[in-house]
């Protein structure tokens, strides 16, 4: 993968992570919903980047640094 590619996807993470929040925020749910809303919002970050972390490392042991 290109250092670019990586660098796009982690800010795709972020930024549909940002985008969610913003809409959790200014939604009409209930207080507790909301809550809900950002903790699966949270989990999914939280998922996708360690999914993206771990396609750094991959990436790095297979190309050794010079």
């Amino acid at each position: 993968m290109k250092k670019e590619h990586l660098v796009q996807n982690y800010e795709d993470i972020v930024e549909g992570f940002y985008r969610e929040v913003q809409h959790i925020l200014y939604c009409r749910a209930p207080l507790q919903t909301q809550v809900r809303m950002l903790h699966s919002a949270h989990y999914r970050a939280t998922y996708y980047l360690q999914l993206h972390n771990q396609l750094l490392e991959q990436h790095f042991q297979e190309k050794p640094q010079e």
